[in-house]
């Protein structure tokens, strides 16, 4: 009956540390999202801008030739 008891236990901090491990991956996920946000949208409007002004330059290729 005490082996049963321990291996409860065991279980339960498995649990608990799997859980913690988890939950602190996702807070981390969510904080470097927070952070990186700006620069992702920054980068995404200079590669617009860039990909609109070599269409500008190339006028033989149009925009879906690109993609």
């Amino acid at each position: 009956m005490e082996r049963f008891q321990l291996s409860r236990v065991k279980l339960s901090w498995t649990a608990l540390l799997a859980l913690a491990h988890f939950t602190y991956l996702l807070v981390g996920a969510t904080i470097f999202q927070m952070l990186e946000r700006e620069a992702e949208s920054n980068n995404r409007n200079h590669f617009q801008l860039e990909k609109l002004n070599f269409l500008a330059n190339y006028t033989c290729l149009d925009g879906p030739a690109l993609e």
